[in-house]
């Protein structure tokens, strides 16, 4: 899971020592144990709920809402084990599918975005802005009420991306009772 903590961690040694460890190999202990934890109070849970109960109580660490450096955020055990059945609106972007033109030297046709948009949404759209730090949004796709498992969300056409290299693409989505919910991934379109 990306939002478990990958670094900066320690580690209990047996004569009561802690030093720093890192990576993955850290972090998947922790989650892993966690839906162990779930499963043990609920065994009727789906992954695709305890995946939602992880990422609906991950404290955001960077931008609010899902983003490429630091998916849903910090790993919360406490938290996700104090949940029951509540049901979690996510949004996220999986992925990103360059289509170019091989008969124009490679040209940009088009973008497709996969990824989640799944709970009790109302509606979604999909925004792009130029640059890492885009501080505008031009909606490019949507309103859309349909919910999305790792799924095709929308084509964002070559036109929509002209003058940078570097974009964030966000999908920003309200639930039922009007509360926001955002995702930003960062995509580059380079040249090859």
């Amino acid at each position: 899971m990306q939002g478990a903590p990958r670094e900066g961690r320690s580690k209990y040694e047996k004569d009561t020592h802690y030093h720093v460890m890192s990576g993955t190999s850290f972090s998947t202990p922790m989650v892993a144990a966690t839906a162990s934890l779930l499963l043990a109070k609920n065994s009727s849970l789906e992954p695709t709920q305890i995946e939602d109960i992880f990422m609906g109580t991950a404290n955001d660490m960077d931008r609010p809402g899902w983003d490429w450096l630091t998916g849903a955020g910090l790993f919360n055990a406490t938290q996700a084990l104090k949940q029951d059945s509540r049901v979690f609106t996510i949004v996220k972007i999986t992925d990103f599918q360059l289509t170019r033109d091989k008969d124009k030297k490679n040209k940009l046709k088009y973008v497709d975005i996969f990824g989640s948009v799944r709970g009790d949404i109302n509606e979604f759209v999909v925004k792009v802005g130029k640059g890492v730090r885009a501080q505008k949004f031009e909606k490019v796709a949507g309103p859309f009420q349909n919910e999305a498992q790792y799924d095709w969300i929308a084509r964002i056409d070559e036109k929509f991306l002209k003058g940078s290299e570097e974009w964030i693409v966000r999908i920003e989505a309200t639930d039922k009772d009007g509360q926001p919910y955002v995702a930003d991934g960062l995509l580059l379109i380079g040249t090859n």
